[in-house]
């Protein structure tokens, strides 16, 4: 007899039927954010959609922020294998990572609502948002390296750091209404470009270095800007 298939939830180790229990709270919680965002996501909304009660979420979650976190983990790994399944083709390195970029930020603004829900939810100091904010780290490395196919050559550990650092940032700004979309693109690619083809770098643009700091001012000056009042929300407690 094959024995159940195991997975892990607070700690604890789930059978197949209990894991099955906790990807109903996760998808219940993901159509509640995509549509309505992260005051939509309550525990009591949650556990409703998914027919269960109160105390079965709290078997499997710690916190809304914490199943929220869970829904972009499975929301990452969903684009990783659409990228697997199709790779974007490209002669060089570059523009097979620019169109891996390309590709998740044009799923991040069809699924912004679900995209600002974990951005609220992932300043929570609840343990297993620490726990899935681990995942999620690696989340843009599964990009880059399910998009760029070969990395002969690449230091793909800078590079997946320093994509993270301003994937996350710009995300940040673009969800409070401090940066557009383009703006988004145009960081990560120069931040791509300064990082696998800085003799290429247009001489439009500002040298190597110098342009890689100006991506730092902006990200770190749009951070401390202050919000669109428009698109932030308040967060409401579950």
């Amino acid at each position: 007899m094959k024995a159940p298939q195991m997975t892990v939830a607070l700690g604890r180790r789930l059978t197949s039927a209990q894991a099955e229990r906790r990807d109903q709270l996760v998808q219940a919680a993901r159509e509640l954010a995509t549509s309505g965002g992260y005051a939509a996501v309550t525990i009591s909304a949650v556990c409703t959609r998914a027919g269960v009660a109160r105390a079965t979420f709290y078997h499997y979650f710690g916190s809304k922020d914490h199943v929220l976190g869970e829904v972009l983990v499975q929301w990452g790994r969903e684009r990783i294998e659409e990228l697997r399944r199709h790779p974007p083709t490209g002669r060089s390195a570059l523009e097979r990572v620019a169109a891996t970029l390309r590709r998740v930020m044009a799923a991040v603004m069809r699924d912004m609502h679900l995209i600002r829900a974990h951005l609220q939810a992932v300043v929570s100091p609840d343990l297993g948002v620490n726990e899935t904010q681990r995942q999620l780290a690696s989340l843009i490395a599964g990009y880059v390296e399910a998009g760029l196919g070969s990395s002969d050559g690449i230091d793909l550990p800078a590079l997946n750091m320093l994509l993270g650092h301003v994937f996350f940032s710009s995300l940040v700004n673009m969800a409070a209404g401090r940066m557009t979309a383009d703006q988004v693109m145009d960081d990560l690619t120069t931040t791509a470009t300064l990082l696998l083809e800085p003799a290429t770098a247009p001489r439009s643009r500002l040298p190597g270095g110098a342009r890689l700091q100006a991506v730092g001012k902006r990200q770190t000056a749009t951070l401390l800007a202050p919000p669109n009042p428009v698109r932030t929300r308040g967060r409401k407690n579950a």
